[in-house]
């Protein structure tokens, strides 16, 4: 890639944590008509891009004659969040130079990436990420758990590694059950002896 117009034609991607949420950057080549048959190419690639994004950031460098996008209009408009860039030189909406305006545009990308049904979005975020925190040492648990089996360990041994692991899971349903599922996993094992 280079600051010379026409010449990208690879995409980069990055993902990022918002606040939670997930969320996969693409940078691509410029949207523009052309002739040229190579620029040509990393357009093509950049509408295909777009019409399989679950958003789109349009930027547009207002110091510069506005460009004919007309492919533009058959995009769904609500997934495409127009942004006027270099508000450090023009009228702009954002600028990398100043961080103006950038805040706010990552709180409508996040706003925009939250399931549709949410009631509490802060809420919502927080507990994925509890979720997370909790699968994540459940898995743990049970992997020791297992480690713990094959290499012939005590049942009393195993059983707190896969009472960790129910407590995580009761993290994420809102409850324990942790001395009815053990009751039924070690019915045929003397815990303790």
């Amino acid at each position: 890639m280079t600051d010379i117009p026409g010449t990208t034609r690879d995409f980069l991607e990055e993902s990022i944590d918002l606040r939670g949420v997930p969320v996969t950057l693409i940078d691509t080549a410029g949207l523009r008509n052309t002739d040229n048959p190579i620029e040509e190419a990393g357009v093509e690639r950049s509408w295909s891009l777009a019409e399989k994004a679950d958003l789109i950031l349009l930027l547009t460098d207002p110091t510069q004659p506005e460009l004919d996008v007309g492919e533009l209009d058959s995009l769904d408009q609500e997934k495409v969040f127009s942004i006027r860039t270099k508000a450090d030189l023009a009228s702009g909406d954002v600028s990398v130079v100043t961080g103006e305006g950038i805040d706010e545009l990552m709180e409508r990308i996040y706003n925009f990436a939250l399931p549709e049904n949410s009631t509490d979005a802060t809420t919502q975020v927080l507990s994925s990420a509890r979720h997370h925190e909790a699968l994540t040492a459940g898995c743990l648990a049970l992997q020791n758990a297992l480690t713990a089996s094959q290499n012939n360990e005590p049942p009393d041994i195993i059983s707190v590694e896969i009472q960790e692991a129910i407590c995580q899971i009761g993290l994420i349903v809102g409850e324990t059950t942790t001395e009815d599922l053990l009751d039924r996993i070690f019915s045929t094992f003397c815990i303790g002896k």
